[in-house]
């Protein structure tokens, strides 16, 4: 008995390596996704865009199938979430731009009209 608590002594639990496992693929899809996208991914962004891409994918899946596997591959996704920063990063700007358009509208300022 005493031998079999040494030799399990210097092991950590399965659900613990899973765990620790799950944080490195998390942390290199992450860095996948960002070097498709070429820029950081900031905590708000990744937890959404990850959330959309995987529901996404699954219905790509389901839709076209998986393509002998190739869907499945942890760059595939990484690929969708990029994608979807990129999309919600470009509709955040355009809806910035626009606020911006209708301050000025609101203001009175015309193009061209000297500003006081």
């Amino acid at each position: 008995m005493a031998r079999f608590a040494t030799a399990r002594r210097g092991r950590r639990p399965a659900a613990a390596r899973q765990g620790e496992e799950a944080s490195r693929t998390e942390a290199t899809l992450q860095q996948q996704a960002e070097q498709y996208l070429g820029s950081q991914i900031t905590p708000s962004e990744w937890d959404g865009a990850r959330a959309y891409a995987e529901h996404k994918l699954e219905r790509i899946i389901e839709r076209e199938g998986d393509a002998d596997g190739a869907r499945r591959e942890p760059w595939y996704l990484a690929q969708l979430i990029a994608e979807t920063i990129k999309g919600n990063r470009f509709s955040k700007f355009t809806q910035d731009l626009w606020e911006t358009y209708r301050y000025i509208e609101q203001m009175g300022i015309k193009k061209g009209q000297p500003t006081p």
